[in-house]
């Protein structure tokens, strides 16, 4: 599979960032925790910037979205840059 760089041709046609970007976009933009976490398998792990954002599975990852979510349900508009 072809890497790319942000310097290169169709870089915006890859499937990890075009996975990444609709990720980003169910999540940030449409503000839907249902479909945002249809992008991850069950076992996912991931650890954010807060002291309680250490996920461990899928459900976990529901309720963090979901929390968010209702905190600022407006969308929020985002830009990756690719270095």
């Amino acid at each position: 599979m072809k890497k790319f760089t942000q310097n290169e041709e169709g870089y915006e046609q890859s499937l990890g960032y075009i996975a990444f970007k609709t990720f980003l976009d169910t999540y940030l933009v449409e503000r839907n925790y249902e479909k945002t976490i249809s992008f991850v398998d069950d076992d996912y792990y991931c650890l954010g910037t807060g002291r309680d954002e250490v996920i461990t599975n899928k459900s976990a990852l529901r309720n963090l979205l979901q929390s968010k979510i209702k905190m600022i349900n407006e969308p929020i508009s985002y830009e990756v840059n690719l270095i």
